[in-house]
C-alpha cells in the first residue's frame, strides 16, 4: 500500500516513506500516512512520539486536495482556509501495469515532495494549477 489517507486526529500531519516502524529510502517498500483531520472541529496537536516519522505536520485548518493523472501518478496537497495556501504536496507516482495484482508487482517512486515550510501562495497555486 502506497498511501493512507485518515483522519480522526484534529491536525494535518504526513510521515515519510514508513516501513517496519522505521523510514525507509526504498521506494518499492513502505507506507505514505497522511493524517487529514483539520475541519470543522477544536484542532489538536500531532503526538511527540510521532516526530521521527514525520516529514510535515502542521495544526491549522485546511483541507486536502487530491489529483490522479492517466499517468499513474497522485498528487495529494495539504490547503490551508484561512488563507488558501498550499502548505504541502506530496507526489507519488506508481508504474503498475495491471497485469498481476495480487502478487505486487507495481513499483513507485515520489515524483516529488515540496518541503516543509515551502508555501505556495493561493495566487501561485493558481497559476500552477492553470498551467497543468
Amino acid at each position: 500500500m502506497d498511501l493512507v489517507v485518515s483522519g480522526h486526529v484534529h491536525s494535518y500531519a504526513r510521515t515519510c516513506n514508513v516501513y517496519d516502524e522505521k523510514c525507509v529510502d526504498n521506494l518499492d517498500k513502505g507506507t505514505t500516512h497522511v493524517t487529514l483531520g483539520c475541519g470543522g472541529h477544536k484542532l489538536s496537536d500531532v503526538d511527540h512520539d510521532q516526530y521521527d516519522w514525520l516529514d510535515y505536520s502542521e495544526t491549522k485548518f485546511g483541507y486536502g486536495r487530491v489529483t490522479a493523472n492517466g499517468d499513474h501518478s497522485l498528487r495529494l496537497e495539504y490547503i490551508t482556509t484561512d488563507d488558501g495556501d498550499i502548505r504541502d504536496t506530496v507526489t507519488l507516482h506508481n508504474d503498475y501495469d495491471g497485469r498481476d495484482y495480487c502478487r505486487g508487482h507495481g513499483h513507485r517512486r515520489y515524483i516529488g515532495i515540496q518541503p516543509a515550510g515551502e508555501v505556495v501562495s493561493a495566487q501561485a497555486a493558481s497559476s500552477l494549477t492553470a498551467s497543468q
